[in-house]
């Protein structure tokens, strides 16, 4: 007989009753309890909301802070190279590293046995007020490919080496083709196409420090290929802990491949919630790569820089030694000539050659740059063209002038050496204003290199091998080299050098002469005929031709030290400069300041402008050179002249070839300048010009009228002898019919 269950002592009949009324109580304080739970779900709301809010206040205040960092260094100093890695001191504060490390500008050095790669050790530089460091560079002769999108991000391609001249080819020895290559040679450093015709055969490259913001990602991408050098870190955070650990050591990685590369806050990210807050951030990457100027580049172009610090870096060194040093570096002559320009400029012929350069869009890119104020900004030096943004440019143009009352503009509050370039790349963090996004990158230009025939040059028909050392087991000395490739590239007969170079630096690889065995069997001596900074001697040359020129402008070549130094030295050169500081002996000068006065405005009221020329522009002037000169402000505006002088007798007159690109006449009708204010008039130019023709002096108290303005006014002069002509005849007609 199975037993009934128990019923729960909760559940018997007496205690239902009390059940029923906590149940009855429950669904009563229902509402009080949901009120009460959506108070407390509300006023959680608003804590995280404040907490949102407090989030983006702190944001907003990095933000400012790092504009304010990046404010103050490019205050400091321009964009350009800050220093490089030293190993040694000095008991004297110039022979410490700051631009050279041992013997060499920059820290190049040699690869030569590399096909394609140029030594560049790791360098601190600054680029729109961006402080960062590299890795070892050791960049490669590679320009960017010729199309855009995400696939061609740092994207690049090898530049193509010359053409071996036909001549040298046609010869049937070896020995042939040396002396006919030496010839070629000669020609190069003579710029002497009678000797032969080089230019197809010797073209040059440029090669830039370039920089961006880059989207925030967990792993690095290394931004530009080496074949001996590559960041030693994989993520950006492994980088990170690296730098922050290098730095609280004073040691560097061996392989000097720990870039520090900052790392900043540009906000809130899009789909930020209260839940959920992001923020965005951006890295900042750089990279090195060349482009191959599509013109020849005459070696008188460049000007090595007279800098005392360098020429005593290690042992005393004149100005011309420097040059054919490694601790030379050098500067381009601010115009496209022969005769060097020394005076103040805007846009310059390094102008040119950067606007050759694309930026992250790569060649090709076609993209227009808007003001705030929703202009297209123009061409620095054509109005009508619009700037192509898509490549590095420093000067631009404006439609609407400035506060200043200037149309042509250049990049940065006070910044030399600023190229920017726009780029629609995915990978680049860009910056919101209004609708609008951008993105930008900056570069410099570091060196200009000369590429030679010596690259494609093989006389010997040195068979290219998958592996010339046989897994190692061949060096090139004791062992021949069982042909070349692009890491073993000797080539060159080493009879074309009459000696090796002896400068050499712990950083160089490579052997000076190489044993190759040729494709029939046959043992060759041959020198590597990669790229170098100063090739040995050549034979037949009595010097060492320079291939690599570092045009590297300095960040801190801003500062008022630096440039009171240079005025310094300069001054303390020129003796009668030095007279006329010291004791006012102004008659001393050889040349000297000229005040030029324009003759008053026929529009836009009549007023007159100034014009201060230097005496760097003044000697160039006299030099038979081209000036730009900028007047004061008079009336509200500026003018910018190009001026050219003559001698006619003892004195010199200026003419104006254009006046804000248009020719001679300015708008307002500024038509000449003189040296005395008073004299400056239309009429007095012109009787000035009559008495030049007539005797061959000039009197100094005249105006110089332009020949456009000399031609404006003989016709005037001849539709007055017209129309008193005309009136004269009238009269008689008159006279007869009135008779």
């Amino acid at each position: 007989q199975q037993s009934k269950p128990r019923m729960p002592s909760s559940f018997a009949p007496t205690h239902r009753p009390l059940i029923a009324l906590s149940f009855t109580l429950l669904l009563l304080l229902q509402p009080l309890l949901l009120v009460a739970q959506a108070e407390s779900l509300q006023e959680g709301s608003e804590k995280r909301q404040k907490l949102l809010e407090l989030v983006q206040s702190m944001t907003d205040l990095v933000i400012k802070m790092q504009g304010q960092e990046q404010e103050r260094i490019s205050a400091e100093g321009n964009s350009g190279v800050s220093e490089i890695r030293g190993y040694a001191s000095a008991s004297e504060t110039y022979r410490r590293p700051v631009y050279s490390a041992t013997n060499q500008h920059l820290g190049m050095h040699d690869h030569p046995e590399s096909s394609r790669t140029l030594g560049l050790a790791e360098l601190s530089a600054v680029l729109n007020g961006v402080q960062f460091s590299t890795r070892h560079n050791d960049h490669t002769l590679s320009r960017p490919v010729n199309f855009s999108g995400a696939d061609s991000y740092n994207k690049l391609e090898p530049i193509p080496f010359p053409d071996v001249p036909p001549s040298v080819l046609a010869q049937t020895t070896v020995s042939a083709q040396v002396n006919e290559m030496a010839e070629y040679f000669r020609a190069w450093q003579a710029q002497d196409t009678s000797i032969r015709d080089y230019k197809p055969y010797f073209r040059a490259a440029i090669c830039v420090l370039e920089g961006t913001w880059i989207k925030d990602t967990p792993h690095i991408t290394e931004p530009f290929e080496s074949p001996l050098a590559s960041i030693e870190a994989t993520s950006w955070e492994q980088l990170r802990l690296a730098d922050q650990y290098l730095s609280t050591t004073g040691r560097q990685s061996e392989e000097g491949n720990l870039p520090f590369l900052p790392k900043i806050v540009r906000g809130m990210a899009a789909g930020s919630t209260i839940d959920n807050p992001k923020l965005e951030m951006a890295n900042f990457e750089a990279r090195v790569f060349c482009h191959p100027i599509e013109r020849d580049l005459p070696l008188n172009r460049f000007r090595p820089v007279d800098d005392l610090a360098a020429q005593m870096f290690e042992f005393p060194l004149t100005v011309a030694e420097l040059a054919s040093s490694r601790r030379g570096h050098f500067k381009l002559n601010p115009r496209d000539q022969e005769q060097w320009y020394d005076g103040r400029h805007t846009y310059e012929f390094l102008d040119s050659l950067m606007e050759q350069i694309p930026g992250k869009d790569n060649y090709g890119a076609d993209l227009a740059e808007t003001t705030i104020n929703g202009e297209t900004t123009k061409h620095y030096l054509d109005p009508s063209k619009r700037l192509n943004a898509g490549y590095y440019s420093r000067y631009y143009r404006t439609v609407t002038p400035d506060a200043n009352n200037r149309k042509k503009q250049r990049r940065g509050f006070n910044d030399a050496y600023l190229w920017a370039a726009r780029t629609t790349q995915e990978a680049v963090s860009g910056l919101r204003h209004g609708n609008t996004e951008e993105k930008w990158s900056w570069a410099i230009p570091l060196e200009i290199t000369y590429l030679t025939p010596l690259f494609n040059w093989n006389p010997y028909n040195l068979p290219v091998k998958a592996d010339p050392t046989d897994e190692g087991t061949r060096d090139g000395a004791s062992v021949p080299f069982n042909g070349i490739d692009a890491e073993h590239f000797y080539k060159t007969p080493a009879e074309f050098f009459s000696a090796v170079s002896e400068d050499t630096d712990a950083a160089d690889t490579g052997l000076a002469v190489a044993q190759v065995i040729d494709s029939e069997g046959q043992v060759r001596e041959v020198s590597p005929s990669g790229s170098r900074i100063l090739l040995p001697p050549v034979k037949g040359l009595s010097h060492r031709p320079r291939l690599r020129y570092p045009i590297a402008p300095f960040h801190d070549s801003k500062s008022n030290a630096y440039k009171n130094a240079r005025a310094l030295k300069h001054a303390l050169q020129n003796t009668e400069l030095t007279s006329f500081l010291l004791e006012g002996d102004f008659a001393n000068l050889s040349v000297n300041a000229v005040t030029l006065y324009t003759d008053p405005a026929t529009t836009n009221g009549r007023h007159v402008h100034v014009v201060e020329v230097a005496p760097s522009d003044v000697q160039a002037l006299h030099d038979g050179q081209t000036v730009t000169l900028v007047s004061d402000l008079a009336n509200a505006h500026t003018h910018t002249f190009d001026v050219f002088a003559e001698k006619v007798g003892d004195n010199w007159v200026y003419y104006i070839t254009t006046c804000d690109d248009l020719p001679a006449v300015c708008l307002d009708g500024h038509a000449a300048l003189c040296e005395i204010a008073d004299a400056c008039s239309a009429s007095t130019a012109a009787s000035s010009n009559e008495a030049t023709a007539s005797s061959g002096e000039v009197d100094s108290t005249k105006i110089i009228l332009a020949p456009w303005a000399i031609i404006l006014f003989v016709i005037q002069v001849l539709l007055l002898l017209l129309m008193g002509a005309s009136y004269y005849y009238l009269v008689k007609v008159k006279q007869v019919i009135d008779d």
